[in-house]
């Protein structure tokens, strides 16, 4: 069979890549890039420039190596240069795709794995943060000598980078089983290493699996009906009685008991909150609430006889943050609600980059855009927000007429709607009782910013989806409901690459109630709404301590002078 002139050209073309030595500096791999064909060389060419510059050397001085080395610090080297955030992803693109180029090539990494790191290295290897590892060889002369801060770091600039904040969690969860297993070792305290293999009997899994299904259902004989959580608070208390178990084997060296009662007992519990405040440092409130679930999925008949007073009594010995040292902290982690109000244009600005990449890239931004601007106009709780239902018998979220005994408050335009044609279709919200923490129903027409955006989505939601759809408005990357942590690790990834700061779903609360109380100082009532809270009273003792006699000094001076003017 007689080749095609383009296969002949193809043929000696890969005769002679065959036969080349490594390359070992980036303008060698230009040179094979152009003996190759590469069509997108200009480009590539362009990010020798641009490392040089950065390394202070000639182009033709740097190596292979100098990019590897240079890359998990390359991002914030951009964005001082104050480049925008499609530029800097084009450029991070490319410098990884030099790397894998230069890998097809034959070459490979030069690191030298320092000795103290040995024992650890082969670990790294076999969990797949090896990318994690090589970034704290550089920071820490030994792997004992690696801080939290050290990888809150790695997974900021991992998470800047554009990758998964779920992967960058993963990648340090791993890299601290590693560490705690190799410190177990040193020491000679086999609990640590021991904790990481442990597993939980399937007639305990049963039995907690049994209690949350009565704490869940809409009608459990022997519970009252305020006495039902959601699925994601039956979940964390789920994990808190294993983590229970885990403690019983682990640090008490207990076989691994088979039943809850085995774990519900005044001793086990009171070494086991000493532990957990003393040695681990959780903080009271916390564990007090984490507790408090344990406690209320008890009075299940089958096990309230494990009950005691004993129990208060341990809780009543949990010390716990005052209301102002709670608000220390929650203004700790504050943004002003001006910054986390930038965070969706500045995804908007990323859409004509999605689009060439296709219809589910732009669906996804879209998606992203919809979600941090829902956050700062309606900041629900992240099981509302999940679990917003679309379609179903009983959407949370749906466009219909309003009913003419409908107790709504409605806006100038809405207003203007209904006075012209009273069978105007509105968007609106509505959850049930069963559906809000607080056990009240809330029912209201969507705030009129959000309306675009959200027709805008679901017009491309469609791309996001494989087979049946869900009911749910946010759905994740497989097209299928996003979870409670999903939605969290999306908002972190988000507001990490956009403000360079993690902020959660439920912060924005806190960040959406200052943001409010400062314009509009003492409307709790409006605050209270908005959070679905049941009672005004929770909101002033949550908010009330950021505000003191300065606010009231301050607003008696608008007034009096206001009069003074008038």
């Amino acid at each position: 069979m007689s080749l095609t002139p383009q296969s002949e050209v193809r043929c000696k073309r890969n005769e002679s890549l065959s036969t080349i030595i490594p390359p070992h500096s980036v303008q060698q791999l230009l040179d094979l890039l152009t003996l190759d064909g590469h069509k997108n060389l200009p480009a590539l060419s362009s990010k020798l420039m641009l490392v040089a510059s950065l390394l202070n050397k000639a182009p033709a001085d740097v190596a292979i190596q100098d990019i590897e080395d240079i890359k998990p610090t390359l991002r914030r080297s951009l964005d001082a240069r104050k480049l925008t955030e499609n530029s800097v992803r084009t450029y991070m693109y490319e410098i990884t795709l030099l790397l894998k180029l230069a890998k097809s090539f034959g070459w490979s990494s030069s690191l030298q794995v320092p000795s103290a790191w040995e024992s650890v290295w082969p670990q790294c290897k076999e969990r797949n943060c090896v990318g994690l590892a090589t970034s704290l060889m550089k920071l820490r002369s030994e792997p004992q000598f690696v801080t939290e801060e050290d990888l809150n770091s790695w997974i900021f600039q991992y998470v800047i980078g554009g990758r998964s904040l779920t992967t960058a969690r993963d990648r340090a969860e791993k890299f601290r089983a590693i560490l705690a297993r190799e410190r177990a070792v040193t020491d000679g305290t086999p609990s640590a290493s021991k904790a990481a293999e442990l597993t939980i009997p399937n007639s305990f899994r049963s039995e907690v699996e049994r209690l949350m299904r009565w704490k869940t259902g809409s009608y459990s004989s022997g519970r009252a009906h305020r006495g039902a959580i959601s699925e994601e608070t039956a979940k964390k208390i789920g994990h808190t009685f294993c983590a229970l178990n885990r403690f019983a084997q682990a640090e008490l060296n207990l076989p691994a008991p088979q039943s809850i009662a085995e774990v519900v007992n005044n001793s086990l519990i009171d070494r086991y909150l000493d532990w957990k405040i003393n040695e681990q440092g959780l903080l009271g409130q916390t564990l007090l609430t984490r507790m408090q679930g344990i406690k209320g999925a008890l009075r299940h008949p089958d096990y309230r006889h494990l009950l005691g007073s004993w129990f208060d009594d341990l809780l009543e010995g949990i010390s716990i943050e005052s209301e102002d040292q709670l608000a220390e902290k929650r203004a700790a982690k504050q943004v002003p609600y001006e910054t986390t109000a930038t965070i969706y244009t500045k995804i908007h600005a990323e859409r004509f980059s999605s689009t060439r990449h296709g219809a589910k890239a732009l669906a996804t931004t879209i998606r992203n855009e919809l979600a941090m601007k829902w956050l700062i106009i309606l900041p629900w709780r992240c099981s509302n927000l999940v679990g917003c239902r679309i379609g179903g018998d009983r959407p949370n979220l749906f466009k219909g007429p309003l009913s003419s005994s409908s107790l709504i408050s409605v806006n100038d335009w809405a207003r203007g709607a209904l006075d012209a044609d009273p069978k105007a279709e509105f968007w609106q919200c509505r959850f049930s009782p069963s559906e809000t923490k607080a056990k009240h129903g809330v029912h209201f027409l969507l705030p009129r910013p959000l309306i675009p955006l959200l027709e805008e989505y679901l017009r491309h939601r469609s791309a996001l989806l494989r087979g049946q759809a869900p009911e749910t408005l946010f759905v994740n990357s497989l097209g299928r409901k996003m979870g409670v942590e999903s939605f969290e690790d999306l908002v972190g990834e988000l507001t990490i690459r956009h403000i360079r700061k993690l902020v959660n779903p439920h912060t924005f609360r806190h960040i959406v109630a200052y943001g409010w109380l400062k314009e509009h100082p003492g409307d709790y009532l409006t605050v209270s709404k908005l959070l679905f809270h049941r009672k005004l009273e929770t909101t002033i003792r949550i908010y009330a301590s950021r505000f003191n006699e300065s606010d009231g000094a301050c607003g008696m001076e608008r007034w009096f002078e206001s009069r003074q003017n008038a």
